[in-house]
């Protein structure tokens, strides 16, 4: 199961503005714009969790990685680190 959950889901990454701070954000598993979105198989929840102190989003990979396979991959995992805790790369946008 661990080569499964290390080999088989994707984690991109994302740069968020938050009150003009760089943030990243970890996102395991797909999500739509639920709003204008209404196909029937979007996902019906979100698992998302603010990290504890060291605040740096790469701590919580593992764990979010077994919580997505978990869940059968039903339910996208979502981890933001502490705001300014991580750096951009400088070709990196900012959402």
């Amino acid at each position: 199961m661990d080569a499964e959950i290390k080999e088989g889901t994707p984690v991109p990454k994302e740069f968020i503005s938050c009150c003009g701070v760089e943030t990243q954000v970890l996102k395991c598993g797909p999500w739509t714009d639920r709003v204008n979105t209404q196909s029937a198989n979007r996902p019906k929840l979100l698992i998302f969790f603010i990290t504890g102190n060291t605040g740096f989003y790469a701590f919580y990979v593992p764990f979010a990685k077994a919580l997505y396979s978990s869940t059968k991959r039903r339910f996208p995992v979502w981890v933001i680190s502490h705001a300014g805790h991580a750096v951009a790369p400088k070709d990196k946008k900012i959402l």
